[in-house]
């Protein structure tokens, strides 16, 4: 039976409350900027198209093995929380208004 997360309190996290979490971006702070700027918009762009390196690529203008290897470093950064659908939703989301207001293409 699937059970819906209404909340982020003890009863939507089954009972465990996991406390604040750091921003979602916070990973991206231990890159420089020019780099830290490249992920965000890889994992922006992975976020939006939920595709494959080619539809990511193709979107950012770069190489497949470049979208590849950059996926793989924003999967070192952030670890299993990037297969969290919430920690997605909140990233996408903050990645999104960066992009609204410049600090992204």
């Amino acid at each position: 039976m699937h059970r819906a997360h209404r909340g982020a309190g003890p009863a939507a996290t089954g009972g465990a409350d996991r406390g604040p979490h750091p921003p979602p971006s916070r990973p991206l702070d231990s890159c420089g900027p020019a780099h830290g700027r490249r992920l965000a918009e890889t994992l922006l762009a992975w976020l939006e198209t939920r595709g494959g390196a080619p539809e990511v690529a193709a979107r950012l203008g770069v190489h497949p093995q470049t979208v590849r290897y950059r996926l793989r470093q924003i999967r070192e950064l952030w670890g299993a929380e990037i297969d969290d659908p919430d920690r997605r939703f909140e990233l996408e989301l903050v990645l999104r208004a960066r992009r609204l207001r410049g600090d992204l293409s």
